[in-house]
């Protein structure tokens, strides 16, 4: 079996492990086209974080090691348009 990818039509992206201690993997499904980012929020909506993410790779690894334990949530936005969000907890 393989690791699901983001469902382009309703914007919900796989990421894995979850919950994670150090980092996560996020599956786009498809190599980005252009630069995009993402949003890495607590879940009051603040944006705690955020990465770069070059064109060209489908799936994509965050570092999250220093962020407290707790639910956060993530956005993906390429080339300034919205496409995609997914919840995940850092645990100890």
């Amino acid at each position: 079996t393989g690791i699901p990818a983001m469902d382009r039509e309703t914007g919900i992206m796989e990421l894995y492990p979850n919950p994670a201690r150090e980092y996560i993997r996020i599956n786009l499904g498809k190599p980005n086209s252009y630069r995009g980012i993402f949003e890495i929020m607590d879940i009051s909506g603040r944006v705690i974080q955020v990465e770069t993410v070059p064109p060209g790779s489908a799936v994509h690894q965050l570092d999250i090691s220093g962020l407290s334990p707790g639910l956060y949530l993530i956005h993906w936005v390429e080339s300034a348009d919205s496409e995609g969000y997914a919840k995940f907890t850092r645990i100890h």
